[in-house]
């Protein structure tokens, strides 16, 4: 299975006349690792020990009083530090939450809360933005469907409309080395000295692919609830130097990030996002069943010590030709012509005279 299922358990599961929906957000982040010198150079052949990748969720629940918790499965095994919260971030963030929705908004938050109004300034909508306690909020369930797969259970049983809006956004970060696990580095085989300098990465996320779903675990999704799907956002983060080749459908728009407003959302151990563009993808309408994007990029690995190996190679070549060049000139060069002494020659005469 290599696709996240989303959905949810209701409160009432006898009462199927309404349906909570849901946008859902996906930023898909590769950034240059913060490392010493040293390790620049010795893990340079490994160009993915250079890149941090992780992964953020957003998801925007409509009738949040419908719904007791939200559950999302990811294809791989993830541990409890493997999650963060990025709802705190947003309460101490304005300008963040404008650049998120691309919109601007009125805020408002109570003392000690973990709820903060958002108010469209515009059309006057709002909603609400819930930072998760993740102690209490967060569960990791181990799925039974004898999968790679973990469950992540967002529990939100005490979130009601006299507490929060009925619309509320919840946003979470998985930071683990399988989030690479949605890509891998596609390398030509006859293409030895150009996948030295360049390679190939082909992005493949999916979002409730039914086809790619455990059975049984698809069962107990229609069972308990599947989210009625709004809108979904994809957007892929990735440095200026690195060439879009193609995609599943042309990207709907690009922008690259101001520094300064994401630096301190992005968090230590990342350089910072000089030169980050993100390509966004995304698809509208009620009744979304699922969404698939399918991203390929072209990156340089060019490095000190790729440069030093091939140097070192044209080197050994160098030798070997000439080497072989002397070789073959003294293995197949002509006799030269054998001169006669004059007393030798006088001796044949002498002789044939006889």
């Amino acid at each position: 299975m290599n696709t996240i299922a989303i959905w949810f358990e209701k409160k009432d599961r006898e009462d199927r006349s309404q349906e909570p929906e849901v946008d859902l957000h996906f930023n898909f982040w590769k950034l240059r690792l913060k490392l010493k010198k040293y390790e620049e150079f010795f893990c340079a052949p490994q160009y993915d020990n250079k890149y941090g990748y992780f992964l953020d969720i957003g998801l925007k629940v409509r009738k949040i009083d419908l719904v007791s918790a939200i559950l999302i499965n990811v294809p791989f095994k993830i541990n409890p530090g493997d999650i963060k919260d990025l709802g705190k971030r947003l309460h101490s963030n304005g300008l963040l939450i404008n650049a998120i929705f691309n919109e601007d908004f009125e805020l408002k938050i109570k003392a000690q809360s973990k709820i903060l109004e958002v108010t469209n300034i515009e059309n006057k909508e709002s909603f609400s933005i819930y930072a998760l306690d993740e102690k209490n909020d967060l569960e990791i369930i181990e799925n039974r469907y004898k999968d790679d797969g973990t469950i992540i259970k967002i529990n939100t049983h005490d979130i009601t409309p006299s507490n929060a809006k009925k619309e509320v956004y919840f946003r979470i970060r998985l930071e683990t080395p399988l989030i690479k696990n949605f890509r891998y580095i596609y390398q030509p085989r006859n293409s030895f000295f150009q996948s030295a300098f360049s390679n190939t990465e082909v992005v493949d996320f999916r979002v409730n692919e039914k086809r790619n779903i455990n059975p049984s675990l698809l069962e107990d999704i229609e069972k308990e609830g599947p989210f009625t799907i709004s809108k979904i956002h994809f957007l892929l983060l990735r440095s200026a130097r690195d060439s879009y080749v193609f995609s599943h459908k042309p990207v709907d728009s690009c922008r690259g990030l101001e520094k300064n407003l994401w630096g301190e959302y992005i968090g230590n151990g990342h350089k910072n996002v000089d030169n980050i563009i993100a390509y966004h993808w995304k698809e509208k309408g009620k009744g979304i069943i699922s969404f698939n994007s399918l991203v390929k990029m072209r990156f340089d690995k060019n490095n000190i010590f790729t440069i030093a190996i091939y140097i070192l190679i044209i080197i050994a070549l160098n030798v070997t030709a000439n080497y072989l060049t002397a070789y073959l000139r003294n293995r197949f060069k002509p006799k030269a012509a054998k001169f006669l002494k004059v007393e030798e020659v006088k001796k044949i005469s002498d002789d044939y005279k006889k």
